[in-house]
């Protein structure tokens, strides 16, 4: 769950934070000046390098509204305000950790694929031509639908929505991958992360593949009931959150590439399923599966079962 949410290219909210030193309380930064540094969550060259606003120095109260440049790539980010008092004595906020905010992405206007027209070009060293623009658009969108058919799942990020899951049993709900989760709901009740219920999978460090699962916090069942049900009366689980990957996995877009050059090459040529002939005149046939697409999507092919 991030701690401050802006829309992709917003300009209007503003991060307001109290800063709190390692026991909870708030720190008095009279005197003091404070900075900013807010970075990629995977890395990379900070988008935000800065003063901050000082709101209420006795209660520790800092603040920072974002450019329109500094939101204009949705992800998530960490940050962190840094206080150096009067007395020249710097200190670092939260002490642990980082505050996590996330950019939410304007909602796509045409449909998201894993490799572009450009990118498969390149490899087929067809760069400079066009000829092959529209079979490669194709190419590539069959093959974006038949990797997410067969991973039942989608490796684009889209906007913050609600949406709604049956629980396999009272303490456990598999959803669509969340790079976010911002509210978990049941019959009403907003159960609250880490008292009612843990993410999976658990991350040590920010990074890492979505969360696709929701499982009680052992111990800390209703009465008569487990936090997702365990009777009519209650309904489905409400997930409230940014659903997707924050970006294209690596094997993604290897296996889409191979996809959909295979596609091209066999639309426009291998009509007959006859990739090619050999120097003896003998057909080489398309085989019915490749090995190495098998063994790039099998660690992101979800396989429905409880782990």
């Amino acid at each position: 769950m991030a701690d401050f949410y802006i829309g992709q290219g917003d300009t209007a909210s503003t991060m307001l934070v109290v800063l709190r030193d390692a026991n909870n309380n708030a720190v008095n930064i009279t005197g003091a000046s404070v900075h900013i540094d807010v970075t990629p969550i995977h890395g990379g060259t900070k988008t935000v390098d800065t003063s901050a606003t000082i709101v209420d120095a006795p209660t520790g109260q800092v603040s920072y509204t974002f450019t329109a440049g500094q939101t204009a790539v949705a992800g998530d980010y960490l940050a962190t305000f840094t206080v150096t008092f009067g007395g020249g004595a710097i200190e670092s906020f939260p002490n642990a950790g980082y505050y996590l905010i996330t950019i939410n992405p304007d909602a796509p206007t045409t449909a998201q694929e894993y490799v572009s027209v450009q990118e498969l070009s390149k490899t087929l060293n067809l760069t400079g031509t066009t000829y092959a623009d529209q079979d490669m658009k194709l190419a590539i969108g069959a093959a974006t639908t038949a990797i997410e058919t067969h991973c039942e799942r989608v490796f684009t990020l889209g906007s913050s929505q609600t949406r709604k899951y049956y629980p396999v049993s009272t303490d456990y709900v598999l959803m669509d991958d969340a790079t976010t989760v911002s509210a978990v709901v049941v019959n009403g009740v907003t159960l609250v992360q880490d008292t009612d219920y843990y993410l999976d999978p658990v991350r040590v460090t920010f990074t890492g593949p979505p969360y696709d699962v929701l499982r009680a916090v052992p111990g800390t069942l209703l009465p008569g009931y487990g936090p997702f049900g365990m009777s009519a009366a209650w309904g489905p689980v409400s997930v409230t959150g940014t659903f997707g990957w924050p970006s294209v996995p690596q094997p993604i877009k290897m296996a889409t590439t191979i996809l959909a050059s295979r596609y091209l090459q066999r639309s426009r040529s291998a009509p007959f399923a006859i990739l090619s002939f050999g120097d003896g005149g003998e057909a080489a046939r398309l085989t019915r599966s490749d090995p190495d697409v098998a063994m790039l999507l099998g660690p992101y092919t979800r396989s429905g079962m409880i782990e």
